[in-house]
């Protein structure tokens, strides 16, 4: 079992099955995915990679993450293993992450 480690809130989340979505792990744990007071919809794009709202940056274990799609390359303009949507994330093994980077 993978195990999240979000680092600037200090909680380990463990991952159900290899193969779960990043964002939608951290939301079933009740984390604050997003910068604003609660996880509330109207404001992101529901999970499909348009709105770069659900931004994580990678600390470690980045290659426990499925490679970066076309998706993510346009929305943040970064290389890989900086920045990923947590949206597009699929999480592989332990990866150690900051949440609602500035």
């Amino acid at each position: 079992m993978a195990t999240i480690f979000c680092e600037n809130i200090n909680r380990k989340i463990q991952v159900p099955e290899n193969g779960a979505n990043l964002r939608a792990t951290l939301l079933t744990e009740g984390v604050r995915v997003y910068k604003w007071p609660r996880n509330y919809r109207p404001f992101n794009c529901g999970g499909n990679g348009l709105c770069c709202t659900c931004a994580v940056e990678i600390v470690a274990g980045d290659d426990h993450l499925s490679p970066v799609n076309g998706k993510e390359r346009a929305q943040l303009k970064m290389a890989a293993g900086v920045r990923r949507l947590s949206c597009q994330c699929v999480v592989e093994g332990d990866v150690t992450i900051r949440i609602r980077p500035s």
